[in-house]
């Protein structure tokens, strides 16, 4: 293959309507994989949730420990999205590779790191003001959970991969059978079959181990096939360490995984304090929080689709294209935004019961504290949906420093601050605590809006889209 021969057009349409058109090409099939994807925890939460409120808000304690490290590499990596979209754009398949390459180096090294404190969860969630016997008795989920970090973090590689290349069916496929097999492990695992004992919320997080690692063997052979893939080669000289490429991502990565972390940790600083409430708090938080991961799976995808698009522009410096895709893209978002608003508003009651068993003594208390939490959790999604496809349009030309260090400011001191607060200084109660995250959304979605159109500005003026 002719390495300098593989442009493709950043923009092949023309006019607002062509653009949008594009990205929802992408952004569509996009969306319906994170919703299976999404559906994966959805239906561990949904399982916790048959077996006992006991189970629900110790398992939804765990997951929200362990997200923080799984968000920050996930942020982290998620830059060589931009990357090989950049090199698409440029005609240079070497560079595609190289970034591939060192992703999944960075994705193996950074699972098998952060694998030793999630395990050690349950020793460290009591010096974060939890309750032991709860983190105790979470000790077999946190393990599995460990052992499955790096298989996660390899997939999520391949999955960037098949974004950048404008092929999100692949993952698609691999998404379906994965849920499948979550759904039917976690029914023999967590509950028992015949001979085979019920290992619990253990069980549950080793269905979803053994899911992930069946989704990165048929992503491998899916790359490994796909006429429009295959010619990419990227898994030539897999174990060569390219120095240039790993601190290109991780200079770039890095501000990255903590725009992630900032706000996936302010959910779970979020989730301790209403711990302190009792469980029928942290279950309602634990389903407020699904229901949104849930509504976000749409404007995220609009996002990694107009990530593409924007990286695409950058490799070529095709400005015209930039602009276009930035108009689309914020039309799109707020779009996607007002639909996952009206349908969290309309539905918020058989929403709080979905994930609850009928027999459990906890069920009114929770669903009382779920429906205004579902109702703050409404208002916030037009600007939450803004954020993140600003983000993305941001990270397309590896602006990704000063997002970061705005939405660190945004979750970490105004959110978290604001939780405090209203949670303990003034006694508000746990309502007013998640109305804390809305408030920094918000914020966030102003400024970040604000930053684009800064960059629009500033580009031309200079003329150049990569000044990194």
């Amino acid at each position: 293959m002719n390495e300098q021969n593989v442009k493709i057009k950043a923009a092949g349409e023309t006019g607002l309507t062509g653009e949008i058109k594009a990205i929802l090409h992408l952004a569509l099939p996009l969306a319906l994989s994170q919703l299976v994807w999404i559906g994966i925890s959805t239906s561990d939460i949904w399982i916790m949730g048959r077996i006992g409120t006991l189970e629900l808000a110790s398992g939804s304690l765990a997951m929200r420990f362990y997200q923080p490290f799984y968000f920050w590499t996930l942020g982290m990596l998620s830059v060589t999205t931009a990357l090989m979209a950049q090199g698409l754009g440029a005609g240079d398949a070497s560079r595609v590779r190289r970034a591939f390459r060192s992703g999944v180096l960075l994705a193996s090294f950074f699972g098998l790191l952060f694998a030793l404190p999630v395990w050690a969860g349950p020793w460290l969630l009591p010096y974060l003001g939890q309750d032991p016997a709860l983190a105790a008795y979470a000790g077999d989920f946190f393990l599995w959970t460990a052992i499955g970090l790096p298989i996660i973090f390899v997939f999520q590689m391949l999955r960037f991969f098949s974004v950048s290349m404008g092929t999100p069916s692949m993952q698609l496929l691999a998404s379906v059978i994965g849920l499948i097999a979550n759904l039917v492990l976690n029914e023999i695992l967590a509950l028992g079959l015949g001979p085979l004992p019920a290992m619990g919320l253990g069980g549950i997080a080793a269905a979803t181990t053994i899911s992930y690692a069946i989704t990165v063997l048929i992503m491998i052979s899916i790359v490994g096939r796909h006429e429009d893939l295959k010619k990419w080669d990227i898994f030539r000289n897999w174990w060569r360490l390219d120095r240039a490429s790993v601190k290109g991502i991780l200079r770039l990565g890095t501000p990255t995984g903590f725009i992630v972390l900032s706000e996936t940790s302010m959910f779970a600083i979020v989730s301790l304090m209403l711990g302190v409430f009792g469980a029928a708090a942290l279950a309602a938080s634990a389903i407020s929080f699904q229901v949104t991961s849930i509504a976000f799976m749409l404007p995220l995808a609009v996002g990694q689709a107009a990530l593409v698009r924007t990286g695409r522009a950058a490799g070529a410096e095709d400005i015209s294209a930039l602009r276009q895709t930035g108009r689309a893209a914020m039309t799109l978002a707020v779009g996607s935004g007002l639909v996952n608003m009206l349908v969290i508003l309309i539905f918020r009651e058989q929403l709080a019961e979905l994930f609850l068993a009928s027999s459990d003594g906890l069920v009114e208390q929770v669903v009382v504290l779920a429906i205004p939490m579902l109702i703050i959790t409404a208002l916030f999604q037009i600007p939450e949906a803004l954020q993140a496809v600003t983000i993305a349009l941001l990270r397309g030309m590896n602006d990704t420093f000063w997002p970061a260090l705005i939405s660190m400011a945004g979750y970490w001191v105004v959110g978290v601050g604001l939780a405090w607060v209203f949670g303990f200084t003034l006694g508000l109660g746990p309502t007013a605590v998640w109305g804390a995250i809305g408030i920094a959304l918000v914020l966030n979605g102003l400024i970040m809006v604000s930053r684009w159109f800064w960059q629009l500005r500033r580009i031309a003026t200079d003329g150049s889209i990569l000044r990194n």
